[in-house]
């Protein structure tokens, strides 16, 4: 199932990131649109960073302090 998300959804870009809280969101909209029951935040962390997507950043940075992001991937457009 996460695989499937990632394929419809991540795009690798090395000079983009995306917060990780926006890929949950994201997420969320995949699992309703497919009826499919969502993991936990924690959960869809652990398998993004199990299946390689992006990289892990934690540095404190203007405008998005205590958010963790994912550099190098790039959100699609919505289709659902």
């Amino acid at each position: 199932m996460i695989e499937k998300f990632i394929v419809e959804n991540i795009e690798r870009d090395i000079t983009r990131y995306e917060t990780v809280e926006n890929l949950y969101k994201r997420y969320l909209l995949f699992c309703d649109f497919y009826k499919f029951e969502p993991l936990t935040k924690t959960k869809f962390h652990n398998q993004i960073k199990y299946f390689a997507v992006g990289a892990t950043d934690k540095r404190r940075r203007k405008g998005r302090e205590n958010k963790v992001c994912r550099w190098g991937v790039k959100l699609l457009p919505c289709k659902y």
